[in-house]
């Protein structure tokens, strides 16, 4: 859960999870968290 806390927080997590969910996919490709 480390991209949630980049993207601003968990408390925008409701309001810009499809936004940030986007992103994180491509970070996980990138570096798959343990």
């Amino acid at each position: 859960m480390g991209c949630f806390a980049r993207s601003g927080g968990s408390k925008r997590k409701g309001q810009r999870q499809k936004q940030p969910q986007q992103l994180a996919k491509k970070s996980d490709d990138q570096k798959p968290s343990p």
